[in-house]
């Protein structure tokens, strides 16, 4: 009997020169049994990913290709051995819709959430498929010979990947794998290609994988000039928003806008925590007004597509008979996120725009004055982080240790834009610290912001959902139906924020507690 294990075999590729596979290659492998070829075919796959790559960095690839009857989605681990899931069909959308109900969508909902999976590469290929059957008839092991070429889906240029042979093993037959090693190892010495084929093509069409993520990626040199450290923080802020202007004007999906807001909201709280003293005041002032600007453009566009993110969620909250009420209010976000969706796109396409970034970024890349010679300019940039982490981080316990159940909402909503600015900083120089103490201190924010931003948004949401009702009945193109489920909607994100005021204190003593506070000394209290 035949040798069998428990685990899936996993395929061998081994890249090809001329003179490794003879033309006669099905006559070499006829020692290992009946030797099956069937005809050459040409196979075109095409591997998706999202914007900012988020099924490489799950270590999967999503790919759409012929399969036995039709085009096929298969997700696999990122060298193609296992196969996480595959359904007939393709991508349409791109979107979590697109998934089979169950395990299937839930897994890919986990993983690009809201995003938009794209075309991001397609690999051809001639391939000839053998088998090598026993006596019986059965398949015991397969190979593959295949040409493959590559494109990014974005250029016309197609470019030579090369020839592959790929060894598949039968479950089962283990011995006759090692059999037909043997043969080739003797004959041709061929060397397996570890890296997996897609990554292989991205190398080749120039695409880095990985290369874009909405988490900052800084690695600052401790003793780099502050100075030299603020232009680095800002060029890489400048060139998230740049990246992210397409996407924006195309509105493919909304986390295009989200990070674009990101990078401007980053720079903003860069122009007010750390260049003070490092860059002249009227650079300063006059970038913290354009950049407001640019925020305020894109507040309502975000707004909507927070609204319809949200709406299944607004929807359970009601009873049954009330869901479908509730559509002409999603029909109404739609129809203003599209005319908003219009007008931040003339904006980023506008003058006012590209004269704010350019001024920026030529500024950034050439414009630093050699006269920026202030001591706080001067200092190594680990200097900067802990002084201005330390004071962030005494504001926002100033500010919540008064905060009491008779405090205002406006001392909460104040504490929170003081969290996000310590927020910001921790990542502006997280390559500055140990990454395992600096973790557990954005953890232990990270929860308090949180709560304090359900209180705000809840606030901040309820009153608009009221709002949009009232233009709703001013319009008359809505029930009075829809008018009482908007308002229990509204009631049921106000519950929310009563949860979320009474969360706070403990929420603040678990911030305050004894081992963060050492924390946050250790690594940045100035002991000058």
């Amino acid at each position: 009997m035949e040798e069998t294990s428990a685990m899936t075999p996993k395929k061998t590729r081994f890249r090809l020169v001329d003179r490794d596979i003879p033309s006669d290659f099905s006559d070499f492998l006829k020692p290992l049994g009946y030797v099956d070829c069937a005809p050459s075919r040409m196979v075109k796959k095409v591997f998706f990913d999202t914007f900012d790559w988020r099924m490489f960095n799950s270590d999967k690839s999503i790919s759409v290709g012929p399969g036995v009857r039709g085009p096929e989605v298969c997700i696999n681990d990122l060298d193609g051995n296992e196969t996480a899931a595959a359904f007939p069909g393709g991508l349409p959308t791109g979107l979590v819709s697109d998934f089979p109900n169950g395990h299937i969508r839930t897994m890919m909902a986990a993983i690009i959430d809201v995003r938009r999976l794209l075309p991001r590469l397609e690999v051809a290929s001639r391939r000839t498929p053998i088998a090598i059957r026993n006596k019986e008839g059965k398949v015991v092991l397969r190979f593959i010979v295949e040409k493959c070429s590559v494109r990014d889906p974005g250029r016309p240029r197609t470019l030579s990947l090369g020839r592959y042979l790929t060894v598949e093993p039968i479950r089962g037959y283990a011995k006759m794998e090692a059999k037909a090693r043997d043969m080739l190892n003797a004959e041709f010495a061929l060397q397996p290609v570890a890296c997996p084929l897609p990554m292989e093509g991205f190398h080749v069409v120039g695409v880095i994988p990985g290369d874009y993520s909405a988490k900052l990626r800084l690695s600052l040199d401790p003793m780099l000039t502050s100075v030299a450290a603020v232009r680095q923080i800002h060029l890489t802020l400048l060139d998230a928003m740049i990246r992210n202007e397409e996407g924006t004007v195309n509105n493919t999906d909304p986390e295009y806008l989200h990070d674009f807001r990101v990078a401007v909201r980053r720079t903003r709280s860069a122009l007010g925590q750390l260049d003070k003293g490092v860059l002249p005041a009227a650079v300063i002032a006059k970038a913290k007004k354009d950049f407001r600007w640019i925020g305020q453009q894109t507040n309502h566009m975000r707004d909507l597509d927070v609204y319809l993110i949200d709406y299944p969620h607004l929807q359970s909250a009601l009873p049954a008979a009330y869901k479908p009420y509730l559509q002409p209010f999603q029909d109404h976000l739609i129809t203003l996120g599209r005319k908003e969706s219009k007008r931040v796109a003339a904006m980023i396409r506008g003058k006012r725009y590209k004269r704010i970034r350019d001024d920026w970024q030529a500024y950034l890349t050439s414009g630093f004055k050699n006269d920026i010679t202030s001591d706080i300019a001067d200092m190594p940039v680990k200097d900067l982080a802990d002084r201005r982490i330390w004071k962030a981080y005494r504001q926002v316990m100033k500010q919540g240790g008064i905060i009491d159940d008779n405090s205002p909402a406006e001392s909460l909503h104040d504490l929170r834009i003081t969290c996000k600015k310590l927020r910001y900083l921790l990542e502006f120089f997280q390559s500055l610290y140990p990454p395992r103490s600096l973790k557990a201190l954005v953890k232990s924010l990270k929860t308090l912001q949180n709560v304090l931003g359900e209180f705000q948004d809840s606030q901040l949401q309820s009153e608009a959902i009221l709002n949009f009702g009232r233009d709703l009945a001013a319009a008359g193109s809505a029930p009075v139906e829809t008018q009482m489920a908007m308002g229990m909607v509204a009631e049921s994100i106000l519950a929310r924020q009563g949860i979320a005021r009474a969360m706070f204190s403990e929420c603040f003593d678990t911030f305050s507690r004894r081992e963060v506070e050492a924390s946050f000394v250790k690594l940045f209290k100035n002991r000058e």
